[in-house]
């Protein structure tokens, strides 16, 4: 038997069986795909089990996980299998057919597939969130989409090497920072300390046009 989870199959000895010594119940057997390569589950479900020929991870749960690839359950009364008591599930086909949609992607790497957001496909670069503090200067380099500013320098230049068109810059005026027209700043600005200032980015003109 085979178990193909991503891009990893894994092959299963025919040999395998799970003997029974006591209990009344249902025993479920699956694949766990949350590790790779995927691993036999076996749930005993109140039941005395042991398996053999395989190698296989029993657990006392009752139900499948939200990781399993299901097998087959099999009921039990007074430690014996019931007769016509085992349900075949490989029969049932599933999969979650994930797709890169708008703003999102998906790549496989072993047995784990990453769904992750796109931020080249919002237009934005900068990462998200509260970046280290900047100290003024002549020219600073924002690496996230807001910051801290210290000192009182005088800024004529902000870094545009991860700004995309329409770009959202706010910093967060711990020092009283102007901004100057020198560089790629299109209006001049003197914040007040404790303030903020927000900026967005025009490639039309590789202006910043900030208000406080």
């Amino acid at each position: 038997m085979q178990c193909g989870v991503g891009n990893v199959v894994t092959t299963f000895t025919a040999n395998a069986t799970i003997t029974i010594s006591g209990g009344t119940g249902t025993v479920r057997v699956a694949f766990d795909s949350s590790v790779n390569p995927a691993a036999l589950k076996v749930y005993q479900g109140g039941l005395t089990l042991n398996c053999s020929g395989m190698s296989c991870n029993s657990l006392a749960g009752s139900a499948f996980g939200p990781d399993d690839i299901e097998i087959a359950t099999a009921t039990a009364t007074s430690g014996t299998w019931d007769t016509n008591g085992v349900t075949d599930l490989r029969a049932i086909p599933r999969k979650d057919r994930v797709v890169a949609g708008t703003f999102m992607g998906s790549s496989d790497a072993g047995g784990t597939r990453t769904v992750s957001l796109d931020n080249l496909a919002f237009g934005f670069k900068l990462n998200p969130g509260l970046g280290a503090g900047l100290a003024s200067g002549s020219t600073i380099t924002p690496t996230n989409r807001v910051h801290h500013v210290t000192g009182t320098t005088t800024i004529q230049t902000i870094g545009v090497a991860n700004v995309s068109d329409g770009e959202l810059l706010t910093m967060i005026m711990d020092g009283v920072a102007p901004l100057g027209t020198a560089g790629n700043i299109k209006a001049a600005l003197t914040p007040t300390v404790n303030t903020i200032v927000m900026c967005v980015y025009s490639i039309a003109d590789s202006k910043w046009y900030c208000r406080g």
